[in-house]
């Protein structure tokens, strides 16, 4: 394609188009720079559309508390939303029991199987004065990322292999109110 056409494929979006290497040495020099702006352009609205999907998923948990005051649903509908949205397997919620010191489980969300498969997952609990994973998030108010063998804990019941895994302390104004694993 000549230097003018392809300008002008650029121009129309196309973003997949690339120059081919031209004989004369300042085409090709702006060529190789069309075709680096090209893939820097395409890499940045592949960036944004992830972010549209983020910000979509944090507007649906918006909506959801929105429509209901019911707790159960609220939550229920948060960890569906926080997986659909950031695009996670299965998601879990450890409420935190500050009189006992310990994150129990509360929901698991897994679009897999039963989205919400049960009452065994409300009986885990992980002591905050053992430390690990979710206590170190709940500690910190800041979210805490496990990869390869770290991120083999049994966080997640169900089964399957994480190659990482990520807790999110759930916050108040004054408090951590849990931590969600995904």
């Amino acid at each position: 394609a000549s230097m003018a056409e392809g300008t002008k494929r650029l121009a129309a979006g196309d973003l997949d188009f690339r120059f081919n290497p031209s004989p004369i040495l300042e085409l090709q020099a702006l060529g190789s720079a069309f075709n680096e702006m090209a893939g820097s352009l395409k890499q940045r609205n592949i960036q944004l559309e992830t972010r549209i999907t983020e910000l979509s998923a944090l507007r649906e948990m918006d909506f959801a508390i929105m429509r209901t005051l019911d707790e159960e649903s609220i939550l229920r509908l948060c960890l569906k939303a926080v997986s659909a949205g950031l695009g996670f397997d299965r998601v879990a919620l450890y409420w935190l029991d500050e009189a006992r010191g310990e994150l129990a489980g509360r929901f698991l969300y897994d679009p897999k199987a039963a989205a919400f498969p049960g009452q065994s997952f409300q009986g885990v609990r992980f002591l905050l004065s053992e430390g690990g994973f979710l206590a170190d998030a709940a500690r910190s108010r800041s979210p805490v990322l496990r990869r390869g063998a770290e991120a083999d804990l049994p966080l997640l019941p169900l089964g399957g292999a994480a190659n990482a895994l990520v807790a999110a302390p759930v916050c108040g104004k004054e408090r951590v109110l849990g931590v969600i694993a995904a």
